[in-house]
């Protein structure tokens, strides 16, 4: 909060991008002050980026799923083209909190695979590259189906 707060006071122009995944999973998944929850799991005030935005004066400020990637692309591009301070929220919450229900897992089809490499960009543990070939992990895919979207040429779909 504090660099969101001073590139408000100072005038700053840019994009801030915010992630909020609804956990702070990079240490065990424990609750934040945006999820109405204290540690002890006693109900609390929800603190949204959104509103700690608006108190430091940046007018403006988007709440996008980062999954829809067109939504995604058009709110970079339009925010970015600003010359004074934009906030990005991308909320989604950790697919390790919420995995999807499915027992139907993505595959890439060797035929239609061009090995252009734009599901590796994605950074998806689930997709490997191995001695030549693009495969996607069934252990590790959360049917979350980004990869699907992506892949320009077809290859990826529910297994």
């Amino acid at each position: 909060m504090t660099p969101l707060v001073d590139s408000a006071y100072n005038n700053g122009t840019g994009l801030i991008i915010i992630l909020d995944n609804r956990t702070t999973a990079m240490t065990g998944h424990q609750v934040h002050p945006g999820v109405g929850l204290t540690l002890k799991q006693d109900n609390t005030p929800v603190i949204k980026p959104e509103s700690m935005a608006r108190a430091a004066g940046i007018k403006n400020i988007r709440v996008i799923d980062p999954y829809d990637l067109e939504g995604l692309r058009k709110a970079l591009k339009e925010e970015l083209g600003k010359k004074e301070l934009s906030v990005i929220i991308a909320r989604r919450e950790c697919v390790l909190l919420d995995r999807v229900n499915s027992k139907e897992v993505y595959h890439i089809d060797d035929q239609k695979c061009i090995k252009c490499g734009n599901c590796l960009d994605l950074g998806c543990p689930a997709i490997e590259l191995f001695e030549g070939t693009y495969r996607i992990n069934p252990i590790l895919c959360v049917s979350c189906g980004l990869c699907e979207k992506v892949c320009r040429k077809g290859a990826i779909a529910k297994k």
